[in-house]
């Protein structure tokens, strides 16, 4: 998502104990093939923005999620306890 100049950027790390992760928005292998190897959840904690500018200088690979999956992610945002507060002025564009 974008607002303005930047983008919103959240991480994705597998799954390796049944607790001590944000269970907002888990997923599967399946959902994600084949950049997902294993069952994984968004880390919304570490979520960040941005600068296009880095985005375009440094080369960064972006990959294109199917729009199931980016509604997920989305919706995961909007529960998760752990997502940051000064980051929730995303919500009006998903």
């Amino acid at each position: 998502m974008s607002s303005e100049d930047k983008h919103l950027a959240v991480n994705i790390s597998s799954i390796y104990t049944d607790d001590g992760y944000d269970r907002s928005c888990i997923i599967t292998e399946n959902e994600f093939t084949p950049y997902i190897y294993k069952k994984s959840f968004i880390y919304y904690k570490y979520a960040m923005e941005i600068d296009n500018e880095i985005i375009i200088d440094d080369n960064t690979s972006i990959i294109i999620i199917p729009n199931n999956l980016l509604n997920k992610i989305q919706n995961g945002a909007k529960i998760s306890k752990f997502f940051p507060r000064r980051l929730k002025k995303y919500f009006d564009l998903f």
